[in-house]
């Protein structure tokens, strides 16, 4: 199983690749939450299964598709991946795939590890082979003022007195990104809140994506605002595709879901919305239903060749590196101590790998940190994310007079 395609990084960008199909069905099933565990297992499986009828080779399914979103229920519905006898949802995905001959984009589910707990979305190939796993990166939080709430990312609702959920609280964090390479192309992973952050499609659009599934569920005045803002400025800063896939707003949990799963592709059009009888249609809704809907990726190669953004970018008017350079503040301290920083930083900054780059070729005992830039000139193809990933370790380890 393979999470990623090797390091990350901005500047390292990839060639448009169409796949082998370029051209398929997808599947969004907008599925009803209930609080037992058993039902939602047969529900998500007949929900697959009729999009698959309907022409699907991709399928994806919700957040926390198979529990409440409640704090009551995410340690309860827990399933260790590893044990696959006490994990049944995960192995109805298994045998839904390999049965159905499909992929499916496994929404997220509660995943028990190492005593923590995560948000977590598995993807199995056809074969019925967990092909990756994603953990929700970002974590949401509400805040409460006075008698109000106030949702800062996607969590709250109408009823606020029934349960204040802090995310942090109950889950780990994932640190890093997640691209699988499947029949139906390269997909990129997120999880609801990490749909707000550019940064994340950003990479994985450098790494060759050509669609971006975010299982999401969004509450309804969040969700009004921005959940089909954020999910068109995705597709068209980066010119791919977008899909998105919420619980029904009938779900039980602590607060009411938005809905709308979505698919938006490269040019903006939006190919295909949930309405209340399914249909492919350009009205919005928030019923339990499925939408099965066409990704052609030729799309996306006419959108980059028409207007060619990666191209026309100003990256020595606004690279990465100017912005981390102008945090350094202790240039004499000893460049140990950054190597040091990196090394304790999650993955998904880099810093683990750009501690490991140096070391190899020698550079682990540099001097000054002012000596840091130098460094990386020398090295062979140098890759700006890793020096402004260095320089960001460097700052948030409170080595710099200035952070950013």
């Amino acid at each position: 199983m393979a999470n990623t395609r090797g390091n990350f990084s901005f500047t390292a960008l990839q060639p448009l690749e169409l796949p082998t199909i370029s051209k398929f069905k997808i599947g969004l099933c907008q599925l009803s939450v209930s609080v037992d565990k058993n039902q939602n297992l047969i529900h998500a499986h007949n929900s697959i299964k009729f999009a698959a009828e309907k022409g699907a080779r991709l399928v994806v399914l919700p957040e926390m598709w198979n529990c409440p979103y409640s704090n009551d229920y995410f340690a309860k519905y827990a399933e260790n991946f590893e044990e696959k006898d006490a994990s049944p949802s995960f192995s109805m995905l298994s045998e839904a795939a390999l049965s159905l001959g499909i992929t499916i984009v496994g929404g997220s589910m509660p995943e028990c590890d190492s005593g923590k707990l995560f948000n977590t979305c598995c993807v199995f190939g056809a074969d019925g082979k967990l092909k990756a796993k994603h953990r929700k990166v970002i974590w949401s939080k509400i805040i409460r003022y006075g008698f109000d709430f106030i949702d800062v990312d996607g969590k709250s609702q109408e009823n606020y007195e029934k349960e204040d959920i802090e995310e942090s609280d109950i889950f780990t964090a994932g640190d890093r990104p997640t691209m699988v390479d499947t029949e139906m192309g390269c997909i990129g992973v997120g999880i609801c809140h990490d749909i707000r952050f550019p940064e994340l499609a950003m990479l994985y659009r450098a790494k060759g994506a050509h669609l971006i599934c975010y299982p999401g569920a969004f509450n309804i005045s969040t969700g009004e605002l921005l959940w089909e803002l954020v999910q068109r400025a995705r597709a068209a800063d980066n010119q791919l595709f977008v899909a998105t896939c919420s619980p029904s707003r009938e779900s039980n949990g602590s607060y009411m879901i938005w809905g709308h799963s979505t698919l938006v592709g490269p040019v903006l059009k939006i190919l295909a919305l949930v309405t209340l009888t399914g249909e492919i249609t350009a009205t919005s809704g928030h019923e339990e239903t499925v939408v099965v809907a066409e990704i052609d990726y030729s799309a996306i190669q006419l959108q980059r060749e028409h207007i060619p953004v990666q191209n026309q970018r100003r990256g020595d008017v606004y690279k990465f590196i100017r912005l981390a350079v102008g945090c350094i503040g202790h240039l004499g301290s000893p460049f140990s101590s950054v190597l040091n920083a990196c090394a304790r930083m999650p993955a998904f900054l880099e810093g683990k790998q750009v501690q490991a780059k140096v070391v190899q070729l020698g550079y682990g005992k540099c001097g000054d940190v002012s000596q840091a830039k130098r460094v990386f000139d020398e090295i062979l193809e140098p890759d700006a994310s890793c020096w402004a990933a260095m320089v960001a370790c460097y700052a948030q380890n409170g080595y710099a007079e200035e952070k950013y």
